[in-house]
């Protein structure tokens, strides 16, 4: 980042500090700032949805140990191909009629294999690749360059379907992105078949404006956790007010004074069935020394 993205840096993390319900002061941004001055934007950006997607870290505000943690997790898993499915689907740039949808680092790799495979030397055009390939997607992650999902399309129609809609259900490219390179139906050549295209073409169409959105998909995951985090709190908060109940109602004198707490009816039924009193504890136990 240089010092133009401070700004947006800014911005972007005062969105996340505010899903929890903080806020940083301006030289504690700055100092934020510069231990991350070294990546690029992208990726600052994709560290901090990664961190609040997070069941374990996402649970506390971000630090800078915690996106850089969260960029080294993620490039071990960062969805660029092994080399020798990367070496396959770059074949397929030898056939016009093929849509690919490939990373930077293919396409560069196999442009530099390109020149031995046209030789008529695929071992050597293989090793080739795979040694060029290795070497860039290693400088992409050292760099902290996020994957790049490109696509080059082939004449073949019903190829391009198949390889964009592989391409949406693998999450390499959006479907809004596959649903515009598909054609349209007033481009398709009248013949034989040609009702069936359209047909297939608004079905793609249709399926991919259904699949969920990146963003949707991060919002219904986090209200799932939010879900399950709160449902976990009140199971404790239930427990620990029954140990205390019971607590109470064996050891009286232990408790002279319980302020601001009412007895729980949903509680009670656990604790004992003749304590089912709506009244503060004080009361009860002054009803049992009485007694």
């Amino acid at each position: 980042m240089s010092e133009n993205d401070f700004d947006v840096f800014a911005v972007l993390l005062d969105a996340a500090y505010a899903l929890y319900g903080k806020a940083l002061p301006a030289e504690a941004k700055a100092a934020y700032f510069e231990s991350l001055k070294d990546w690029p934007m992208e990726t600052v950006r994709a560290a901090l949805n990664a961190h609040v997607r997070d069941a374990q870290r996402g649970q506390f505000a971000p630090k800078p140990a915690d996106l850089i943690a969260q960029w080294e997790g993620y490039t071990a898993h960062d969805g660029r191909p092994e080399a020798d499915e990367a070496w396959a689907i770059a074949l397929a740039a030898q056939d016009e009629a093929a849509t690919l949808v490939w990373t930077a680092e293919m396409m560069e790799a196999f442009g530099i294999a390109r020149v031995v495979l046209d030789r008529g030397d695929q071992v050597g055009a293989r090793m080739a690749f795979k040694d060029a390939y290795k070497r860039l997607v290693e400088a992409a992650r050292k760099a902290r360059r996020a994957v790049h999902w490109q696509t080059s399309l082939g004449w073949d129609a019903e190829q391009r379907e198949v390889a964009l809609t592989q391409a949406v259900a693998r999450r390499r490219i959006s479907a809004s992105t596959a649903a515009a390179l598909l054609p349209p139906p007033d481009r398709i050549d009248e013949g034989d078949g040609a009702h069936q295209v359209r047909a297939n073409l608004q079905r793609i169409r249709e399926q991919l404006a259904a699949l969920p959105s990146p963003l949707q998909r991060a919002r219904a995951a986090r209200a799932a956790r939010l879900r399950e985090q709160r449902q976990t709190v009140r199971a404790r908060k239930s427990g620990m007010l029954e140990q205390i109940w019971r607590y109470a109602y064996l050891y009286p004198d232990t408790f002279p004074v319980f302020p601001l707490l009412t007895y729980d009816q949903s509680v009670s039924a656990r604790v004992r069935p003749e304590c089912r009193c709506p009244m503060p504890v004080p009361a009860a136990q002054a009803k049992r020394k009485a007694a």
